[in-house]
């Protein structure tokens, strides 16, 4: 009997195929076949490498080394085209757009913005609180043309809108060197401030008391300061001419751009925000004052530094934006000129009298002119600046707006 009749019986009954039977015997006639083709699989050459059909085989060693060098030469040019990306050979590539304010906060990280004594600012948004307003501004300046020094002080009417313990405006390039917080009435007094902090990067100063400011109730804010004269047209600053002689004369002006009255005196300087002003400037007896109203008052106030001064006090202004006042203090002649308002002053009419009923007390001192040429008006004239007057012929029964009462150059 030869092995491929030879089966294995179990009690069971089952066949089974003996080890090493036919599969094994198919097995290695495939071996014989390959043999007898001529090519050796698994074999060594006689340099030591492993061959397979007469292609060379590289060591596992090799592998690597050859992985490793095609990595690392893509790691490194990666790294190449990551960093040495190209160059912007532009000079203006770095520059801003004309006109184009840029942010300098993160607005991916949070506002903790820090006053000038390393305390944190607690008011976080650009725009001042709705919780207090201006009622009316009186401002006092003395500019000396002398040291270049300015001495000022505002007292602000203010109405509460909402309860709160603080009060936030605009205040740039001016050191406060007093500052009180006063309640209405005859019996007023001064609440106590625990707090003043400045923020410079939106020219905000923050001024909390202890004692809560009631909701619908008027207080008055007083704050004192000095300043320099600024050798730049912005805000209060100073210019030089040259008079008709060629001697070399100071004046000293007023240039609100937008949001720019705060370097000038401390204010909430946001359009929409408006109130009276009544202005009041001092100087020497050789200088003349102007600003957007004729003058009401001129008192005789002493001397300074050995120099008499006089005080011009303006009459009040209506409702104007803080950057709509204007001041100007210089040694020009006085002149006459014709006016070319559409209105001039008069007496103020009774109560409910006139045509339409009853009318404000500010639009009853002034009368529009109708067929008659307007009286001759002094005022103090530089080359620069006059007295500005409505250059177009306003409405019937209507008052003057805060465009009348701008200086003009």
């Amino acid at each position: 009997m030869s092995k491929r009749d030879y089966k294995v019986a179990t009690t069971d009954g089952i066949e089974l195929e003996p080890l090493g039977g036919e599969k094994c015997d198919k097995d290695k006639d495939k071996d014989k076949e390959k043999q007898t083709n001529g090519v050796t699989f698994g074999g060594e050459s006689s340099g030591g490498r492993q061959t397979r059909t007469g292609v060379a085989v590289c060591s596992q060693r090799r592998a690597l080394l050859v992985a490793g060098i095609v990595l690392g030469s893509l790691l490194l040019t990666a790294i190449i085209i990551a960093y040495a990306g190209p160059q912007n050979d532009c000079s203006c590539g770095s520059k801003t757009v004309s006109g184009y304010e840029t942010d300098e906060e993160n607005n991916t990280q949070p506002f903790n913005p820090i006053a000038t004594n390393g305390e944190p600012f607690p008011w976080l948004e650009k725009m001042l609180p709705t919780s207090a307003r201006p009622l009316r501004y009186m401002v006092t300046i003395h500019p000396n043309l002398t040291t270049l020094d300015v001495k000022g002080q505002v007292t602000i009417d203010l109405h509460v809108e909402k309860e709160t313990n603080f009060i936030v405006l605009h205040i740039q390039d001016l050191n406060v060197t007093e500052k009180a917080i006063v309640t209405p009435g005859p019996k007023g007094y001064a609440l106590k401030i625990v707090k003043v902090l400045e923020f410079p990067p939106r020219q905000q100063l923050y001024i909390e008391v202890k004692e809560r400011l009631k909701k619908k109730s008027n207080y008055t804010l007083n704050l004192r300061w000095y300043s320099k004269l600024n050798p730049e047209p912005e805000g209060f600053y100073v210019d030089q001419y040259e008079s008709s002689n060629g001697v070399e004369r100071l004046l000293a002006a007023t240039v609100f751009r937008p949001n720019g009255a705060r370097r000038a005196f401390p204010c909430f300087d946001e359009p929409h925000v408006r109130a009276p002003f009544r202005i009041s400037v001092f100087r020497d007896r050789f200088h003349i004052g102007l600003s957007n109203s004729i003058v009401h008052t001129t008192e005789d106030v002493g001397f300074y530094m050995g120099t008499g001064l006089l005080r011009d006090d303006f009459i009040e202004t209506p409702p104007l934006p803080a950057d709509a006042v204007a001041w100007v203090v210089s040694d020009f002649q006085r002149e006459s000129l014709q006016p070319s308002a559409a209105y001039i002053p008069t007496t103020p009419a009774p109560p409910g009298s006139g045509v339409g009923g009853k009318k404000s007390a500010q639009q009853n001192n002034y009368t529009q002119l109708k067929g008659k040429n307007p009286p001759v008006r002094e005022h103090h004239c530089p080359d620069a600046f006059i007295e500005c007057q409505p250059d177009a012929t306003p409405k019937p029964d209507s008052g003057p707006t805060h465009d009348d009462y701008r200086l003009a150059s």
